[in-house]
């Protein structure tokens, strides 16, 4: 399935998962699946929030983490390798993709699993997380440590 990036494409808006780590793991990477990109360059800056209830989240990245790709890079996975952040997860962790620079005029969609959880989106930096029916096509890979 595919489906649309958040209806709002605003500097500072998000869209993630929230992700269960039953034991601490380093991550090693974070990939998404993206179906159809009409843009010469997206630049997404990603957030790793430790998450505390639904909508309760606090960044635990010290620095910031950015990923650019464009059209001609969605045939495969879109990879950012986290390795070199030594980044230790554990319990409820919600990954997201912030829009760091104007799209300006173009599509961009993921793949989407329908009826499978949900994609967490926030209209602005400030906003109140909100939840959709299906999930984008996000996944992390990492080793277990404890």
């Amino acid at each position: 399935m595919i489906s649309d990036q958040v209806s709002h494409n605003d500097l500072g808006s998000e869209l993630g998962v929230k992700i269960h780590v039953k034991r601490q793991v380093k991550l090693k990477d974070i990939n998404f699946n993206v179906a159809v990109c009409t843009f010469d360059s997206v630049t997404y800056r990603v957030n790793i929030y430790l998450m505390e209830g639904e909508t309760n989240c606090e960044n635990i990245l010290t620095k910031p983490m950015y990923i650019s790709f464009s059209k001609h890079d969605i045939d495969k996975p879109v990879t950012l390798d986290l390795s070199p952040y030594s980044i230790v997860v554990e319990g409820d962790i919600l990954i997201t993709l912030e829009i760091y620079r104007n799209l300006g005029q173009g599509r961009l969609l993921f793949n989407t699993t329908f009826f499978t959880g949900v994609t967490y989106h926030k209209k602005t930096s400030e906003g109140t997380w909100t939840q959709s029916p299906g999930m984008i096509g996000m996944y992390l890979h990492g080793l277990v440590i404890r």
